[in-house]
């Protein structure tokens, strides 16, 4: 048996999006591995190729590699094919973390949610970790369903907030990524003016993870971001930072033409500051590392 093998595995779910590109640019644990239907070639792991609509299929998967550490993101994160797929959205996101808990329970493995601030309704100014989920959608209730079901099992929940950052092969990506390949194909976007958010870069997030599951620490943290702006505020800074044109308009929440939004979703880090040593980063300097050398704009 290899050195690498000896190592009692790391298991990963949802790794194909912003998140887990954010978590390659780190060194994950020797041993890692991770389930998706699709394999990600540039994600440090190895597939194991698996859907979550099969019952069952996680489960044995889990008994097989016996991990250490699991840390399950994997969902339907879509607010709209939530609403109108509402049984694949409690299989996938309600049912199978159930299964994946049970399963991380009987193999002694410490499991790490992936949650959402869209557990939350908006209507508070910001939010600590203690408080009371309150969503609205079908998607923000099925994540704070699993929230219980982790919290039940001994695991850890980490709320995340709008996510930065590049996708893999400059595919995808976050709000900035996204807004800046709008902006490239002339595509002229409209910004909220009134949803608020604290957005933090998905390559931050991998430390506090990887500390939750060496320590096997239990209960609910927010890695969010320091500052508080509204989606059009983002796209401003975004355009500064990467020197181009501020061309989008702005809009409001109230006359979106889809699932009913959350006016502002501040999560305050105030848990993960305390046991983790968490530093809320700045929104500015996120936005020069990922998209400029140019210095801080003149106040």
């Amino acid at each position: 048996m290899s050195s690498a093998q000896s190592v009692a595995p790391t298991l990963f779910s949802g790794v194909g999006g912003v998140l887990g590109c954010g978590f390659s640019q780190h060194a994950l644990p020797t041993n890692s591995h991770y389930l998706s239907r699709n394999s990600h070639r540039h994600f440090p792991a190895q597939h194991h190729q698996l859907d979550l609509t099969h019952v069952g299929a996680a489960s044995l998967l889990i008994s097989s590699l016996q991990p250490q550490t699991i840390i399950h993101a994997a969902c339907i994160s879509s607010v709209q094919q939530c609403a109108d797929e509402q049984q694949l959205c409690q299989r996938i996101n309600i049912d199978s973390t159930q299964e994946i808990a049970d399963a991380a329970q009987q193999c002694g493995a410490h499991l790490i949610y992936i949650s959402t601030e869209q557990v939350f309704d908006g209507s508070a100014a910001s939010y600590a970790e203690d408080s009371t989920p309150s969503a609205f959608t079908a998607y923000g209730k099925s994540k704070a369903a699993s929230e219980d079901i982790v919290l039940n099992n001994g695991g850890a929940v980490v709320r995340l907030p709008l996510l930065l950052g590049a996708g893999y092969d400059g595919q995808g990506g976050g709000a900035d990524f996204s807004l800046l390949r709008a902006l490239a194909d002339n595509c002229q976007p409209s910004l909220f003016i009134d949803e608020w958010r604290a957005p933090v870069a998905a390559d931050e997030i991998w430390p506090m993870i990887n500390m939750l599951g060496e320590r096997k620490i239990q209960g609910v943290f927010h890695l969010a971001g320091a500052d508080v702006v509204t989606r059009y505020e983002l796209g401003q800074l975004i355009c500064k930072a990467a020197n181009v044109a501020a061309d989008f308009r702005q809009s409001s929440i109230a006359d979106f033409q889809g699932p009913r939004r959350s006016p502002r979703l501040a999560l305050s880090s105030a848990r993960a500051q305390q046991q983790l040593g968490y530093r809320p980063p700045s929104l500015w300097a996120t936005l020069l590392r990922l998209h400029s050398s140019s210095k801080l704009p003149r106040q």
